[in-house]
Formats: structure tokens, C-alpha cells, sequence
């Protein structure tokens, strides 16, 4: 498509290796808290309702560990920069807060 531009709809970031799906949670409902749309991205495939015919006892380990430390921000053409700021401080500490509550 020649002069188009894409419309991103979300920012995915990957959680650090120490964290689990617990963990992802509780940053995501602590954004969402501060009123910030996050949320978790979609499972893998093995996951997802039309799957579980057909792979109905399939374990991918690796797989799992990444989409469970997955976490979709907003991202939009129309965010300002202060918006942004926002979204990166509260993710900034909420991180903290999380990896405190591990200790």
C-alpha cells in the first residue's frame, strides 16, 4: 500500500525471566488501577478454545514461560507525550513493587 500508515493498537513488551504469570498479573491490574489500558496479549495457540480438540495435552514449556510473562500497553496515534511518560513511570513501578513483593 503505497502512502498508507499503520495504525499500532498496542505495545508488547516481555516481563524479565524472574517473573511469573502471577506476576504479570499483578502489574497489569496495578496499570489498570492507575487507569492505564493494559492487559495480557493473546495466549498461544496450544491455548486457545479452538485448539483443545486437537492438541488437547500438548505442553510447550518454553512457549508457555513467554506468553505468561507477556503484557500488551497502549499505543495509539493519538498518545501524547505526556501520556507516554505516564505509562513508562507506572510500569517503572510497578515493576519495583512487584519485585519487592517477591522478596
Amino acid at each position: 500500500m503505497t502512502g498508507g500508515r499503520i495504525s499500532w493498537f498496542t505495545y508488547v513488551i516481555q516481563l524479565a525471566e524472574n517473573f511469573s504469570r502471577r506476576d504479570r498479573d499483578w502489574v497489569c491490574d496495578r496499570l489498570i488501577q492507575h487507569e492505564i489500558g493494559a492487559s495480557r496479549y493473546f495466549a498461544p495457540l496450544h491455548r486457545q478454545p479452538v485448539s483443545k480438540d486437537h492438541l488437547p495435552l500438548t505442553r510447550l514449556p518454553v512457549t508457555e514461560d513467554v506468553a505468561d510473562r507477556v503484557l500488551a500497553l497502549p499505543f495509539f496515534n493519538q498518545m501524547t507525550e505526556p501520556e507516554v511518560r505516564e505509562v513508562c513511570d507506572t510500569l517503572k513501578e510497578s515493576l519495583a513493587e512487584a519485585r519487592r513483593r517477591k522478596t
